[in-house]
Parts: C-alpha cells; structure tokens; sequence
C-alpha cells in the first residue's frame, strides 16, 4: 500500500534550487522493518550469497565496478533528498562468476553483478547504468517494502528464502527449501512501479555522476532483445523503457543547460 509520495522536483528545490531533477513521482511505499533491519537483514543475505555462490577473484575487474560505485555513490546527496538518505547503508559491489545475464541488490547496500552483465554491457555507462539501477532498488528500500507484504521472521530463516529468491533455478530452490520458510518467491521480484522508479533515479545518478543515462536505455533493449530470463524475471519491464529514460536524460539535460 502506499503510504508517503514525494516528487523530486519539490522536495529537490526546497533542498538545493540548482539541481537537475525528474518531475516523475516517486512512490515510498511502507516498511515494517528499520533502517539497521535493512542492513542487517541484506547483511546476513549477502553472506549467505557468498557462501552459495562462486565470487570472481579478478582484483582489476573487482577494482573497476568499486570505481564506479564510488562514483555513483558519491554523488547521491546531491541527487535524494536528505530525509530519503540512509548513512548507515554499505554499499558493496560483488561480482559473482557465472555468465548469466543477472544483477541483484539487497536491503541495506550489498550489490551483486554478475560476469555476465558485465561482459555483455558494450560501454562503461552502460555498466553504471545498471549499478545505479540497483543502487536505487536499494535507496528506496524496495527490498524491506516487499518484505512488509509478508510478517516478520527469524532473519537467518528469511536470509535464506530471499537468497533463495534472487539466485533462482535448482539451486534457488534447494537454498529456498532449506530456509523452511514458505515466502514466496515475490519477495524480492520488484514491481514494475519499483522499476520505473529506480530506472529513473538511476538515470538521475548517472547523469550527476557524469553518466549517458542513454546507455542505461540501450543495455535494457539489448537485454530485451538477448531475452535475459533471469534478469526479465527479478526486474519486470514497467512498458516503454527505453523511451522514458531517453526522455529522462532529455530533460536534465535541458535543466542543466539552463543553469
């Protein structure tokens, strides 16, 4: 149910006039849980990814998404507003060694791309576009405000069901059998509101940090057109993607030249 909307464009001007800024809504929907649930559950997640999972040990690939990362990151208190800020949020930024085509952000901070992602992604925005689509999964708490649909449980018991969740296939399931915890697998499958709100927060992210948001358009059509299923599933295209983050970019764009 949603329980707060703020529009950026408002909320952005009273905070700091010159800012390029969306007039897209963003919806905050309610959330059961804290902001140290948030990093605490994502926390226990996350270790329970790594544990699963088989990370890339490439110290020049694992360098290059941190770069990004920070730079993304670091342009955040310029672009949400400082009431929608979480300082206690880690970000990380893990690469896992499989070739599919699969990206995942956990409450709290932790970011998991995939090789295959990466090396499907044609340019270095495009890399960034998708960091900072999850990056924005995360800022909006939309993994806790998923969770609330459901009561609250033991955190390793509900660790288990989202890594079950996000990882998906046979070995999603067993990890999801083993957590004894009936959640259904909606958990962590954002809505296509969710996406469209982080497509475009991500797109503002990009642009601040001196990003192509454009490039975010084009690795979702390339992702559309290879059928990535893994990906397809876990993040439903909201309709119209690529047109409305070209749009997006076209207006900060013009925003900025008018500073």
């Amino acid at each position: 149910m949603i329980r707060l909307q703020f529009t950026l464009c408002t909320l952005l001007l009273l905070a700091c006039p010159s800012l390029a800024i969306s007039q897209h809504v963003i919806t905050m929907h309610k959330s059961k849980y804290s902001v140290m649930e948030d990093l605490e559950i994502g926390q226990e997640a996350a270790r329970a990814v790594r544990k699963q999972l088989t990370m890339l040990k490439n110290p020049d690939m694992q360098k290059y998404v941190n770069q990004i990362g920070k730079r993304l990151t670091g342009v955040m208190p310029h672009v949400i507003p400082q009431e929608f800020m979480y300082p206690e949020f880690a970000y990380t930024f893990d690469i896992v060694d499989y070739d599919d085509i699969q990206a995942m952000a956990l409450p709290g901070g932790p970011i998991f791309l995939y090789r295959g992602m990466i090396d499907e992604a044609p340019t270095e925005d495009a890399v960034a576009g998708i960091m900072a689509h999850e990056i924005s999964h995360v800022a909006l708490r939309h993994g806790t405000a998923g969770l609330t649909r459901a009561n609250k449980f033991q955190w390793g018991i509900l660790a288990g069901a989202i890594v079950g969740s996000v990882i998906g296939g046979t070995t999603g399931k067993t990890v999801a059998d083993l957590s004894r915890f009936g959640l259904e697998l909606f958990v962590m499958k954002y809505s296509r509101e969710y996406e469209k709100d982080a497509d475009l927060l991500g797109s503002q992210i990009m642009f601040k940090a001196g990003y192509d948001p454009r490039e975010l358009a084009t690795m979702f059509t390339l992702l559309e057109q290879h059928q990535a299923p893994q990906w397809l599933s876990s993040h439903p295209n909201p309709g119209n993607r690529a047109e409305y983050i070209r749009t997006e970019a076209h207006f900060l764009e013009v925003e900025q030249s008018r500073q």
